[in-house]
């Protein structure tokens, strides 16, 4: 499946930028009401809602997916899966670290997707969470810097990928 895959070497546009910032946000919105990032990036990552995130990058103006708030995203994407925000509790107290981690995990999932131009559904099979966690955790604070080292991270992951055993 990854041979016929070639990553696009570009820079990544302001509305592809924003597109992963948002996600980034969702991601972190969807930690802090209580939904873990494993269950949260496979169930986003498959969803109808994705699906728009991925052909939203055909607009490089405006993205209509940029009008949304995060919280509403998540919503949308529970409620298709007959889900709801009703049954999460959100932590006591929000650790910060795993904030940062959830940030990190939907703007490289989103930039992923992007330099790749696979839908997001190949990219949460080729990238389980349980993979980026790992990922995550071996990379100093100064791998890590979004969006300017964005590309790097996505190169780098695609090395350690392919010597990951799950």
């Amino acid at each position: 499946m990854w041979k016929d895959i070639e990553r696009i070497s570009r820079v990544l546009g302001d509305s592809e930028i924003a597109l992963c910032c948002l996600q980034a946000d969702v991601f972190v919105e969807a930690y802090l009401l209580g939904i873990s990032p494993c269950y949260f990036s496979a169930l986003f990552m498959q969803s109808p809602v994705a699906s728009l995130f991925d052909r939203s990058q055909d607009n490089y103006r405006q993205p209509a997916v940029l009008n949304h708030l995060p919280k509403n995203i998540i919503i949308t994407t529970l409620t298709l899966r007959s889900d709801s925000l009703d049954q999460y509790t959100p932590p006591l107290s929000s650790d910060e670290n795993e904030q940062r981690y959830c940030y990190w995990l939907g703007f490289i999932y989103r930039c992923e997707q992007l330099c790749m131009c696979v839908s997001s559904r190949f990219i949460i099979d080729s990238y389980p969470e349980k993979f980026m966690r790992s990922a995550y955790e071996h990379m100093s604070d100064a791998e890590i810097s979004l969006p300017n080292d964005a590309y790097e991270i996505c190169r780098r992951l695609e090395l350690l990928r392919q010597e990951w055993t799950p």
